[in-house]
């Protein structure tokens, strides 16, 4: 687990913070975590940088982009200041790294940070803190957002608050980097002088923890997903339950998110809950199905998809738009219940054959692309 930096105080002697306070963990290391890539950059082109990011309680995918991002300046061996509230419960699945180190704040206070060379911020609280520092200390700063504020809201008819205050933050950030060329797509229109500085990192898929072996497949359809409106579990569980009562009583439901146990009493539905699982547990799971179901209303990228098609698993998806420049005619679309229940009736009856991602889809899909991309944004955008 991450190591966690501490100020000392004068005259006491500094002990050892994961003796002296259990809720911290201490440094994370694993011979994966050795595996750097041979493009490091020289020491002199090595630069120090400030991440600041806001972890929930649960997992989320934006979340495990922030620290594939993270991880990826690490393995480019730049050394990493993780500035955040807390240490992420997924990071468990990932190896740590000598390059970072963990500072953990809440609430957050103006770090003591020297001789940074760059600023990175995620979407989130922290990124006005880390404007304040960047622009005091007159360091350049990254924004690391995984769509504009503007699309997110118009796709929840919900009007955005304070739109000139996100605007004006953009506007100082030296670059603005999204997760995909939809997203980058609605950045430009929303605040076209972005457009220069925009840069796409798209998530990578962690084949590492696929199975190994083969998993026996069950009459499971399985949602892996945050427990959110827009998300569509309401969607999931309502649709397969009508399926289940109509076509196929034994047919199961698998849900994979966080707050299971509360959401569970609010359902009359049987569903089968993992609460909080590891990826490996994760993919095991969506591998024994004999479909998914991501019934998002809108993606900034959409992960989840790519994670069942790479494991040879059809994917239902609602008609969408970012999905669709992503992976084309790979993901099954329908827009109504009744189109899910063909779409699903067909898959049941072997009607329909699941090609998985192509092998450009997957290298696309890589850790190996995302620390290629980013090695050429850092040596075009730093001048390296």
């Amino acid at each position: 687990m991450p190591r966690v930096r501490r100020r000392k105080k004068r005259g006491k002697k500094q002990t050892d913070p994961g003796k002296s306070n259990p809720q911290v963990q201490p440094r994370l290391e694993s011979k994966a975590s050795e595996e750097v890539s041979q493009e490091i950059p020289k020491p002199s082109s090595r630069k120090k940088i400030a991440f600041f990011w806001y972890n929930l309680a649960w997992h989320t995918g934006a979340r495990v982009h922030d620290y594939q991002f993270l991880l990826s300046l690490a393995n480019l061996g730049h050394k990493v200041v993780s500035y955040t509230n807390s240490v992420p419960t997924f990071l468990r699945d990932y190896p740590g790294h000598k390059n970072v180190t963990w500072i953990i704040k809440q609430p957050l206070e103006t770090p003591t940070l020297k001789d940074i060379d760059l600023v990175v911020a995620s979407q989130g609280p922290y990124l006005v803190k880390a404007l304040e520092i960047a622009e005091q200390r007159h360091i350049p700063i990254w924004i690391f957002s995984y769509g504009p504020e503007k699309w997110f809201y118009n796709e929840m008819n919900e009007r955005l608050i304070d739109e000139n205050v996100l605007i004006s933050r953009y506007k100082k950030a030296d670059l603005v980097i999204t997760s995909s060329d939809y997203a980058r797509n609605k950045f430009i229109s929303w605040i076209p002088d972005l457009e220069m500085k925009l840069e796409i990192l798209t998530p990578y898929i962690h084949f590492e923890k696929f199975p190994k072996d083969d998993v026996p497949k069950e009459q499971s359809i399985t949602y892996c997903g945050r427990l959110v409106e827009y998300k569509g579990y309401k969607e999931f569980l309502r649709w397969g339950n009508e399926f289940r009562k109509k076509f196929c009583p034994e047919l199961k439901l698998n849900l994979i998110a966080g707050g299971l146990i509360e959401e569970r009493g609010r359902w009359t539905t049987q569903f089968s809950p993992h609460d909080m699982i590891d990826e490996t547990s994760k993919f095991k799971i969506m591998k024994s199905s004999i479909a998914g179901f991501v019934p998002s209303k809108f993606e900034t990228f959409g992960l989840v998809p790519g994670e069942f098609l790479a494991l040879g698993v059809p994917c239902i998806v609602l008609d969408n738009q970012t999905l669709k420049s992503e992976y084309g005619n790979e993901l099954i679309y329908v827009d109504h219940p009744e189109g899910f229940f063909n779409a699903l009736k067909k898959i049941m009856s072997n009607g329909y054959t699941c090609f998985g991602l192509s092998e450009d889809k997957k290298k696309a899909l890589s850790s190996q692309k995302m620390k290629a991309r980013l090695k050429n944004i850092i040596e075009r955008r730093l001048m390296l």
